[in-house]
């Protein structure tokens, strides 16, 4: 019986190395990874400030790495990239200031710290253009009422506390939202949650739940799910053309004079408060 057990211990462990060595392979064939048996640390590789009126647009463009945007006091923008590489730039080209984050996979075993991360500072004020493109990074925006902003990702979760316009593509993350005045957004599992919307939505979304505290409408909106549910607590002047082939409906009293909000399910519920 014992030398079954080791047998089997010894086979596991056999097993186990092999398919750690196929792994490293694999990471250090890939130009895309990166991988350690020691600690990496991420650290400051790009640090830059620029005058608001050198461009019209921000452009930040990264794959794994987080971002965030940040007000400050200051009013200057400022760029901050940590990193455990230095492939990154930030430069203005045609009026657009364009941040790159060339980030590599990473694999590593033993004590990790590695995190790698765009910040952008900018002043509360600011009322130019921002684009945000990234595969599994998450992307944080702060308050910024003048703000007009598109983020496309597709695994990664976005916050944007307060802004203008907000246009968000997304696969599997999940979209969390302040207060905005327009809405457009585009997902496939992800849930949607925002707090205040005051003069449109289009939001379409296969399996996401989408959830509304307040809403207020000046245009006609939409909200388009197959199976998740949708609630909007409470809604201002709207007038609400529901439809679910199999979902529950439940809308309270309403005027049809007031400006139109078409909401279509599948098999997702439909509650309007």
């Amino acid at each position: 019986m014992e030398k079954t057990l080791k047998y089997v211990l010894v086979g596991f462990l056999a097993f186990l190395a092999l398919g750690l060595l196929v792994f490293m392979i694999f990471a250090m064939s890939k130009k895309d990874w990166f991988f350690s048996f020691f600690t990496e640390e991420s650290h400051l590789v790009l640090e830059k400030d620029y005058d608001v009126s050198t461009f019209d647009t921000i452009k930040i463009l990264s794959t794994y790495s987080d971002v965030r945007v940040l007000n400050h006091e200051a009013s200057s923008v400022k760029v901050l990239i940590y990193s455990s590489n230095d492939q990154a730039t930030s430069e203005i080209n045609k009026q657009t200031l364009e941040i790159n984050k060339n980030d590599r996979k990473y694999g590593c075993f033993g004590f990790c710290s590695h995190k790698e991360e765009v910040v952008v500072y900018l002043p509360h004020d600011f009322n130019k253009d921002l684009f945000i493109h990234t595969v599994s990074g998450e992307v944080d925006v702060e308050n910024f009422s003048s703000l007009d902003i598109e983020v496309k990702t597709t695994s990664g979760d976005v916050s944007v506390n307060h802004a203008s316009k907000v246009s968000i593509e997304s696969i599997s993350g999940e979209v969390f939202i302040g207060t905005v005045l327009d809405v457009l957004l585009k997902t496939v599992s992800g849930d949607i949650n925002i707090h205040s919307i005051n003069k449109t939505i289009q939001a379409s979304t296969t399996s996401g739940e989408v959830l509304i505290d307040f809403l207020t409408l000046e245009a006609e909106s939409f909200i388009e799910t197959v199976s998740g549910d949708v609630e909007i607590r409470e809604g201002t002047r709207i007038y609400v053309d529901a439809k679910s082939t199999s979902g529950n409906l439940e809308i309270h009293s309403q005027d049809s004079s007031f400006i139109p909000l078409k909401i279509k399910t599948i098999s997702g519920d439909i509650l309007v408060g």
